[in-house]
């Protein structure tokens, strides 16, 4: 009886995360559409009580929230000036302050928030415990929470790909729903969901005896909201024994609505990036609408991610956080450091081995590569139609030298050079940061609340100053932990992947010097998935490591930490040691003890054989740095390079007009333009 109203509070904590998550997207999607301050979760809680109770004081606020009076008055003042609440003062008494709902406000273009959660559980009291998970997938669906995969091979931006107004109209659209449902003006009891039928469409070719299985398969689909379709599809845990233990991968379809062209197969990046998620919570934003009227629009997670057979590491959120945020005693750059970062992978492995078993070592990007073939011959499908983001540039290049033939259309975004030495495009990659930060300082210079000052050179100097102090000041956010300088490094990276963020880093920086360390542990929590309820909302971590550890020679080449952290302060003297003291220097502890030895890799990326493949690459891309989707160009037999000149990592169906027509008459005519179309 316990175990089972702790499963049910669990669901009902599931579909409260939900409220909560929808909530935060519609406020921040306010920010962007009418240049309000953006709110933070903290902020939407005291909303909420505020509006619930109608009239409050500040006091009485702190005492309901249990929020510190200091960091309450930073959450107030941004109430206040993003047209939230308004504070009112009793005539004759300057001291007696209210804080009441505004009546004309932000706040108007969201349905009431105030006792939603208490309304939800009155109205979920009958429902059945499948009904609870399907409300709790609507609300989890409706939001599109961009993933955040580590570096070195990052996921496209999944937030906001298209018109922020068309996203806020349809997330408005959402809650209005989400209100009805509450009332019981559409439903009384949820009805579970989705036809299911069991089809077979694979492409009779012929393979090897062991792998007809795999290639035969038929798939039970189901139908869930929004005309995706879900299945799964199973495949060789270790392809060199076909016949021995299989593991499952999970597919999500958006169904093409014209003339159907075949399927294009998605990847968003990572690696761990979900593109079963990208296609069921975001179809819509991932391609522009001509494509999505002629692809079937296929999202899969790789082997190891998310809802495929998963990796598992850590079971417990604080043995993570204390992973990935707790200070370490020795300073940073120091040998001890560097032992005891050794220690903390260590212990992380061996819960990998625990809880993941023979998985762990057979998630290279080759073993990926064989999978998509087998999705691509249970679709039915001939060719391999791909697109492919960040690190999905490199499953997809992987792809092509294997099966070159069986190539169809294939584009690759923020392409990844797949001859490049592990190390060698970590220390890019940090050089790549540091030119995207010096972008956007210059950028903040020009604008009023820099926080920074002077020219560009003593601009930087102050950064340095602020970043070296990081440690000694012992900052403590509001929900306990402590700030150093790896967190802030993270936390920095975060907006740099899209210029668009710009803004999150300016407000960071002027908050962090006044002592104020919750937006960076923010942006950090949302570059590691960490959820405000303090879980994880995917396994990116845990992918990213092993996938490196298992396909690079980053254990296996001599090179020490310390090493490593010189050549990157050499290569990039402003952020380099603070983004890679929780990246590169955790990868290359972990990859200097990993059990597994490297993947054997083709010697050449050339595809002979196969048709024009598309190389898009964006000039001062942080993560993937230009030059490298030039090189992949050059490497592969058909490449083609589509230059996009910026900032931001990948570009397609995020609004650039020239990218965008290129890229479509590619996918669905198959034309290429005489020259790279050098898009600016």
């Amino acid at each position: 009886m316990e175990n089972m109203q702790r499963d049910r509070r669990r669901r009902l904590a599931d579909v409260h995360d939900g409220l909560r998550a929808l909530r935060l997207e519609l406020a921040r999607l306010n920010h962007r559409v009418s240049d309000r301050l953006e709110l933070r979760d903290l902020d939407l809680d005291c909303f909420d009580l505020v509006a619930r109770s109608g009239s409050l004081t500040p006091t009485e606020l702190a005492g309901l929230s249990g929020i510190h009076p200091a960091t309450l008055t930073g959450i107030l003042d941004r109430l206040e000036r993003g047209g939230w609440i308004v504070r009112e003062r009793a005539a004759g008494d300057r001291r007696s302050v209210r804080l009441r709902p505004a009546p004309r406000s932000a706040a108007q273009i969201v349905p009431h928030f105030a006792g939603m959660n208490d309304a939800m559980d009155a109205a979920c009291a009958d429902f059945s415990d499948e009904q609870l998970d399907l409300i709790a997938e609507f609300l989890r669906r409706a939001t599109v929470a961009g993933e955040r995969p580590r570096t070195p091979y990052r996921v496209a931006p999944m937030r906001l790909r298209r018109s922020n107004a068309r996203r806020l109209t349809a997330l408005v659209a959402v809650m209005t729903a989400t209100t009805l449902l509450l009332s019981g003006c559409i439903l009384q009891k949820l009805p579970v969901p989705g036809s299911t039928h069991t089809v077979t469409t694979h492409t009779h070719e012929a393979v090897a005896p062991d792998l007809e299985r795999f290639y035969t398969q038929g798939l039970r689909w189901r139908s869930v909201s929004g005309g995706i379709d879900t299945t799964e599809v199973t495949v060789p845990l270790d392809w060199a024994k076909p016949s021995g233990a299989t593991i499952e991968l999970a597919i999500a379809r958006h169904r093409a609505k014209g003339s159907r062209l075949g399927s294009l197969l998605i990847n968003p990046g990572g690696p761990g990036g979900s593109g079963y998620d990208f296609v069921a919570q975001s179809a819509q934003f991932v391609v522009t609408p001509d494509v999505l009227g002629h692809y079937d629009l296929i999202g899969f997670d790789p082997r190891g991610v998310g809802r495929s057979t998963p990796v598992a590491c850590y079971t417990d959120p604080k043995k993570q956080d204390a992973l990935l945020y707790q200070p370490f005693v020795h300073p940073f750059g120091s040998a001890e450091w560097a032992g005891e970062l050794s220690a903390r992978q260590k212990d992380w492995i061996a819960a990998c081995r625990r809880n993941t078993g023979p998985l762990l070592g057979h998630l290279d990007a080759a073993s990926v590569a064989r999978d998509m073939d087998v999705i691509r011959a249970v679709l039915g499908d001939t060719r391999m139609h791909y697109l492919g983001y960040s690190y999905g540039t490199y499953l997809g290049t992987m792809y092509a030298q294997l099966f070159p033939k069986k190539v169809g259309r294939m584009v690759l975004d923020g392409a990844v050079d797949p001859r490049a030495d592990q190390l060698d495009a970590l220390v890019t990659q940090m050089a790549g940061f540091d030119s995207a930060f010096k972008a956007y300082l210059a950028n903040c210079l020009t604008r009023s609340g820099c926080p920074f000052s002077g020219s560009l050179d003593h601009a930087i100097q102050q950064v340095q100053a602020l970043l070296a102090g990081v440690d000694a000041r012992h900052l403590v956010a509001s929900d306990g932990r402590v700030l150093d300088a790896a967190t802030v490094g993270t936390a920095i990276s975060e907006p740099l992947y899209s210029e668009f963020s710009w803004p999150d880093l300016t407000e960071m920086f002027a908050r962090l010097a006044k002592g104020d360390s919750d937006p960076a542990f923010e942006q950090a929590d949302a570059y590691n998935n960490r959820t405000a309820s303090g879980g994880y909302s995917t396994n990116g971590y845990e992918i990213y490591t092993a996938v490196t550890c298992d396909e690079t020679t980053l254990g296996t080449d001599g090179v020490d930490i310390l090493t490593d952290m010189a050549r990157i302060e050499k290569a990039a003297p402003v952020l380099g040691k603070y983004v890679a003291y929780s990246d590169t220097a955790a990868l290359e502890a972990t990859c200097d003890a990993w059990p597994y030895p490297p993947a054997k890799l083709p010697a050449s990326y050339t595809a002979p054989g196969s048709p024009p493949i598309v190389v898009i690459g964006t000039t001062n891309d942080p993560a993937t740095p230009y030059q490298q989707s030039v090189t992949l160009a050059k490497e592969l037999s058909q490449g083609f390079l589509f230059t996009h000149h910026g900032e931001g990592h990948t570009v397609y169906a995020q609004g650039d007009a020239c990218i965008d027509s290129h890229v479509d008459d590619y996918l669905l005519r198959g034309a290429l333009p005489a020259s790279d179309p050098d898009c600016h």
